[in-house]
């Protein structure tokens, strides 16, 4: 049944082509409609490389850092929003670690993104204090609000030449940025360590339940350059390669 918004503007358009004429083919008002968003269990997104340490942390705590890259393998739709990465710690058998003295009964860090089109490549990274080390860290995609790329803002934020200098504390990035985006937009830093042989060995700063990364932005379209500090007191791991590390901006 059409709205009377829509049948009034029906009527304006046949007064306005000559309504005397009764031979004349009958106007039709289209209404433009916005693609429906599918959400569900089902995820595009693919962990396509991941990896972790455990450092020592305060009173004799183990502070595990870890990262991963993450990709939307589809073709043809971007994950809109609501697309969610879970990472759980697991001892030997399977059981998921408790945080700090193992009270709690499980431990896990949810990562969400938006507007990440086909083929587009993100990461994570984070840190979560323990009892005891894991013996494993699982990265698990659990799902997506999936839509058609047209419909959302369109492009991508890649690094490029970037310089990794640490002292302290303190790690220090200057890098080349281009940005596709048709407006200047905000991101956040994800740093993944690698060692020598390219393997990731953790990730920073805190996303995540263990804080957020460092802010950057707003980048501007086209090639721009810029420069961040990040504190990486105890989750940069001891055989991290800096000539290694790799850079990620998240848009926020």
């Amino acid at each position: 049944m059409r709205s009377r918004a829509m049948l009034c503007a029906s009527m304006m358009l046949l007064a306005l082509t000559g309504c005397s004429d009764r031979s004349d083919d009958p106007v039709v008002v289209e209404e433009t409609r916005t693609p429906e968003t599918s959400c569900g269990t089902h995820s595009p997104l693919d962990i396509v490389d991941h990896g972790w340490s455990a450092l020592p942390g305060d009173d004799d705590l183990v502070q595990i850092s870890f990262g991963a890259v993450v990709e939307n393998t589809s073709a043809s739709t971007t994950v809109g929003y609501g697309g969610t990465v879970e990472v759980t710690f697991l001892d030997e058998s399977g059981r998921q670690l408790g945080y700090g003295d193992g009270s709690e009964p499980e431990t896990a860090q949810i990562f969400t993104f938006k507007e990440l089109h086909p083929a587009a490549v993100v990461a994570v990274s984070g840190m979560a204090l323990m009892s005891q080390p894991p013996a494993e860290v699982a990265f698990d995609a659990t799902g997506a609000c999936t839509q058609d790329p047209e419909t959302v803002a369109r492009g991508v934020i890649t690094v490029h030449s970037a310089e990794v200098t640490v002292e302290g504390d303190e790690l220090s990035a200057s890098m080349k940025i281009e940005s596709t985006y048709e407006e200047p937009t905000n991101g956040l830093v994800v740093l993944l360590f690698r060692d020598g042989d390219g393997d990731i060995v953790g990730g920073g700063p805190y996303q995540g339940m263990s804080g957020n990364g460092a802010e950057i932005g707003p980048v501007s379209p086209g090639s721009s350059t810029a420069e961040v500090t990040v504190d990486i007191a105890g989750f940069l791991p001891d055989d991290a390669d800096l000539d290694e590390t790799d850079l990620y901006i998240v848009r926020r």
